[in-house]
């Protein structure tokens, strides 16, 4: 079933021309599919990576009908791609693989990932120029892969820092870049040598997710922990990096860039999907969610449309892009261009206006290291770095633990500790908080941290003139 709408709502009044509205089309798709990714196929349908069926799905645009291809008993696809062959190839978490497709005749083949050295967990894939296939996977280090589709062969080298690398993106000139989430850094595969170069991001625990390439070869990389938008330039060796519009505090998972160089970035807390003019260095565009839990994981898309995939709503959104350009109430919002107005201890609170409405508002940053964030109603102690949270006690000061608490959906989806209320309240009055913390990973850490200067902070985000 296909639902045709068209954004006519005041938010997005605001963020169009104002001759239009972008148009988009919602698929309605079998529920509980989870689809995470889209590719198009040669024909001109929709290749989706249907994780929790463990099939490729082939979605007609023209009727909306979908059929699917079973890819194998523990099969649970993440990612699609078309090779050059005209094939859609997949990675295969279920079956620790990569997955072919036949085109033609649907039939599937199957190459296993190495697990010589330690467990290798297959995740983000792309084709070079030279149709040879590149991919990432999960590991105690950070590991990458090669498979030479006409032959089969497969090889994975083990990096020796950093850890659950992840997004992989192929620039116009050949070069193969992926991300490092936990070492927080982006590296070039060196195709010949198949060593890696490491180039750090500009703030260290930000765990970038995904990675793309513009036109130009720039690399846009979403900085999940500190809610920003990055680039990196190769020629230049310059960062830039512009934050997230929207949520407390925002996240970003999942980016992409357009056939006109638009860059399509996931705000995860925001539940939207945004759109930044690099021209203007401008958000122009905002896709809400079609319900509050879309689950959006990754973006891609073809020519003048964008693929948005939400996961857990069972939807395909199909974005037109025709038209889209900076309005002239969009602001600026590099980073390297927002104040610190305030340092209280362990505390800086940078100003940053809406990159949509253009209204001012802080956030404290604790060390600077996108761990631990404070907002007007919240403070946030992310745990992504290992995998989330599921129950954790606090202690404030020299007082006694308290009772261990189940972690809230909430703090599932956003992987860390969000206080706020009386928890709000009694860490604004303490100098140390502690934490002990049951993680998703299945182990068991403390988290110590210095909380002094954080009234002050909170105070200025509060009130202060700098921030409103």
């Amino acid at each position: 079933m296909i639902r045709k709408v068209c954004l006519l709502g005041a938010a997005w009044l605001a963020l169009a021309t104002p001759a239009r509205a972008q148009e988009t089309k919602v698929y309605e798709l079998p529920p509980g599919t989870f689809v995470q990714n889209v590719a198009q196929a040669p024909d001109g349908k929709l290749w989706l990576a249907a994780q929790r069926p463990g099939a490729l799905g082939v979605l007609d645009p023209k009727t909306g009908q979908t059929r699917f291809v079973p890819l194998g008993e523990k099969a649970a696809p993440i990612i699609v791609a078309v090779g050059k062959d005209g094939n859609a190839y997949l990675t295969d978490l279920g079956q620790n693989a990569i997955v072919r497709v036949d085109a033609k005749t649907d039939a599937v083949k199957i190459f296993p990932v190495p697990q010589d050295g330690g467990q290798a967990a297959v995740n983000s894939l792309a084709f070079d120029h030279d149709g040879l296939l590149w991919f990432t996977a999960r590991g105690a280090t950070d590991i990458y892969g090669r498979l030479d589709v006409a032959t089969g062969e497969m090889k994975i080298w083990r990096g020796d820092q950093g850890r659950a690398s992840q997004g992989i993106a192929v620039t116009p000139n050949n070069e193969v870049w992926y991300v490092s989430v936990v070492g927080s850094y982006i590296a070039r595969i060196d195709r010949a040598t198949a060593t890696a170069n490491i180039v750090k991001t500009t703030q260290p625990a930000v765990e970038p997710h995904g990675i793309w390439s513009d036109s130009k070869g720039n690399l846009w990389v979403d900085l999940h922990n500190s809610g920003v938008l990055a680039r990196y330039a190769p020629k230049t060796g310059k960062w830039s990096n512009w934050r997230l519009p929207g949520g407390k505090p925002p996240h970003a998972f999942g980016v992409f860039v357009d056939d006109k160089d638009l860059v399509w970035v996931v705000q995860s807390t925001g539940n939207a999907v945004y759109a930044f003019d690099p021209k203007s260095e401008k958000f122009v565009a905002q896709i809400p969610g079609s319900n509050p839990n879309a689950n959006v994981r990754r973006i891609t898309g073809g020519r003048g449309e964008v693929w948005v995939p939400e996961a857990s709503a069972s939807r395909l959104v199909v974005v037109k892009t025709t038209g889209l350009k900076a309005p002239r109430s969009a602001v600026n919002t590099n980073l390297d261009a927002q104040d610190v107005v305030l340092k209280a201890g362990g505390w800086a609170v940078r100003k940053t206006p809406d990159g949509m409405t253009g209204k001012k508002s802080c956030t404290g940053f604790h060390r600077d290291d996108y761990q631990v964030l404070l907002t007007d109603d919240m403070l946030f102690i992310n745990q992504a770095k290992n995998g989330g949270l599921k129950e954790y006690s606090l202690r404030y000061d020299e007082e006694p633990a308290g009772t261990p608490r189940a972690a809230t959906s909430r703090e599932e989806l956003l992987a860390g500790a969000t206080l706020g209320g009386a928890d709000l309240t009694r860490a604004l009055a303490s100098k140390r908080l502690r934490l002990h913390i049951a993680a998703a990973n299945g182990g068991v850490t403390d988290e110590d941290i210095d909380v002094t200067g954080i009234k002050a902070a909170h105070d200025m985000i509060l009130g202060g003139k700098d921030c409103h």
